[in-house]
């Protein structure tokens, strides 16, 4: 069957799997929409490993599932794994050789199905991405899950960190400079930027000497899901919510923006029973424009803030 169509991704996926360090991509959503057609269709005679987990399977189906996969790509040993770091172990003894001299693509489809209760597999999935495959630039891992919410919290948004890498192409993007896609990266990127820089933000914001604690959080209660893009729990008890906005200009709060913050940060004390005091911080290019929502704002990390040095 020919892949028609998804050009966008097919660009990205090329890109990814081109780049010269290991990427660990994630793809999500929800049951046939054409996930694993797209990547099977664009990489099927390229897996150096390749597992589906089972929809509503038990952990030793789907313990089965992966030690049947190590045996079609050549594990010739008689060790059956009882937990999932001796199952990752096996796998990386398969891929080792193979990882230092040439491309390895990886393909784990309906990942959130290996975690099944009491099985401690996020535990080891992130001990073998961030233990060993992270450090290998020919590794190129790609999970697909239908569970949204469990693609969310335990990948997109894991604070523990499974590494999620971009790459670029000059001509891709210079076609791209104005359009809504080209704006999503550019504040995606922004937000990585931020994340790279926790200690300078806390030092703009005069808490470099106070004990923290830093995360994004999302909503398991509000439809839509609020979101907020980085929180810093504070020992003197108070937290610190931020928002990162890329803008080319100060950054202009309207009135229906200056709703979903409070309605995001109602959320946020309603769901974690925070007690203490919520300090709403904007993390922007430029700062924010003085209006009649602003005031909001209890505390601003400009671009510059970023990139000063530490004292």
């Amino acid at each position: 069957m020919k892949l028609i169509g998804r050009v966008a991704e097919q660009q990205l996926l090329k890109q990814y799997v081109a780049s010269d360090r290991a990427e660990f991509i994630a793809v999500y959503g929800r049951r046939r929409v054409g996930k694993t057609f797209l990547i099977r269709e664009m990489f099927a005679d390229q897996f150096a490993f390749e597992v589906s987990g089972t929809i509503n399977g038990k952990k030793n189906e789907q313990m089965f599932n992966f030690i049947q996969a190590l045996r079609r790509f050549g594990y010739a040993g008689t060790e059956a794994p009882a937990t999932w770091n001796e199952a990752f172990d096996l796998l990386q003894q398969l891929l080792e050789p193979k990882a230092q001299q040439q491309t390895c693509l990886l393909f784990i489809d309906e990942l959130p199905c290996f975690d099944t209760p009491k099985s401690s597999f996020v535990r080891a999935f992130d001990h073998f991405w961030n233990g060993w495959a992270s450090h290998y630039p020919h590794i190129k891992l790609i999970v697909c899950g239908s569970a949204t919410s469990w693609m969310i919290d335990h990948v997109i948004d894991n604070h523990g960190g499974f590494a999620k890498e971009d790459t670029t192409d000059e001509h891709y993007w210079s076609n791209m400079l104005g359009t809504n896609r080209m704006n999503t990266w550019l504040g995606l990127a922004f937000e990585r930027v931020c994340l790279l820089h926790i200690p300078q933000i806390k030092q703009a914001l005069g808490i470099d000497r106070i004990h923290t604690e830093y995360y994004s959080w999302r909503s398991k209660q509000s439809q839509p899901a609020a979101q907020i893009d980085l929180i810093i729990e504070r020992a003197d008890q108070i937290v610190n919510v931020c928002e990162m906005k890329y803008s080319e200009f100060p950054y202009v709060i309207s009135k229906a923006e200056d709703m979903r913050l409070r309605n995001r940060m109602g959320a946020f004390r309603e769901e974690t029973l925070t007690k203490g005091g919520l300090h709403l911080t904007f993390i922007s290019t430029f700062g924010v424009k003085q209006n009649l929502y602003s005031d909001a704002v209890r505390n601003e990390v400009t671009l510059d803030d970023l990139f000063r040095s530490l004292l």
